[in-house]
């Protein structure tokens, strides 16, 4: 399985974007391919999005049969992300990403041939590391 990111975001916060990016596909995607999760998901697409009066929108999740890819949205806001200090923005990434990957439980019920429960710990536990090295590199 890999997990790819993909950037809808304003020019301030590029470098917010890189990092997700980077986050995403070298170092979380890495590290769960290890795992065998089950076979109705080959791809999770998260597509971050950055937004001022982020809570008016929708976050849409999208399962496309065909390919098992599984598409989300991790929305940020963006007078939230604009107030923190450069060093609290990719922890605040961070954050978000825990709860969006969470969100994805509610597939549960549809994706039988995946373990939700099991890929929820892995990615958790792998972003409190992350968090914990971010915090310890400041």
């Amino acid at each position: 399985m890999k997990i790819k990111g993909y950037l809808e975001i304003w020019w301030e916060f590029e470098a917010l974007g890189k990092y997700f990016r980077n986050i995403l596909e070298n170092t979380i995607s890495i590290q769960l391919s290890k795992n065998d999760y089950g076979s109705d998901i080959e791809q999770i697409c998260i597509l971050l999005i950055c937004r001022q009066a982020a809570s008016n929108y929708r976050v849409r999740k999208k399962y496309d049969k065909k390919n098992k890819y599984l598409y989300i949205d991790c929305i940020l806001d963006f007078n939230k992300i604009e107030e923190l200090e450069k060093s609290n923005r990719k922890q605040f990434l961070l954050i978000k990403l825990k709860e969006t990957f969470s969100s994805l439980s509610q597939f549960k019920k549809a994706l039988k041939d995946f373990n939700f429960d099991k890929f929820i710990f892995d990615t958790n536990a792998l972003i409190d590391e992350l968090c914990d090295d971010h915090l310890n590199n400041f």
